[in-house]
């Protein structure tokens, strides 16, 4: 199993279990997506973030599912206790636990506080 192969396994993996309690609900695509690319990709270099992207939409979590870490990001966001660091934790859970499964140092693109807002 190559490098792409297991980051993409261990990244579904663990979405799927962080947020594998969360009540699901479906989710348009380009919604999903602005999630992802607003709240993964800075974590991530370019061809990571694709790979990622890719095995999400392969798998149609949605479908088989239910419940997403995309679809729990959205109910996240809804809710009044939703802050900025509620995203830095789950995140910084998400990033831990890749470099753990995937035994590798992930050093953010940039810093989180400090991108643009996803358009």
């Amino acid at each position: 199993m190559d490098y792409s192969q297991q980051l993409r396994a261990a990244t579904t993996h663990i979405l799927l279990s962080y947020y594998g309690q969360m009540p699901g609900k479906h989710v348009p695509l380009k919604t999903q997506n602005q999630t992802l690319r607003k709240l993964i990709k800075p974590y991530l270099t370019n061809a990571d973030y694709r790979a990622v992207r890719n095995e999400l939409k392969n798998i149609d979590v949605l479908a088989k599912r239910g419940k997403t870490a995309l679809i729990a990001l959205e109910e996240l966001s809804r809710t009044p206790q939703h802050t900025a660091s509620n995203d830095v934790e789950v995140f910084g859970y998400l990033i831990k636990e890749l470099e753990a499964v995937l035994c590798i140092s992930i050093t953010p693109v940039t810093s989180f506080d400090d991108r643009s807002p996803v358009r």
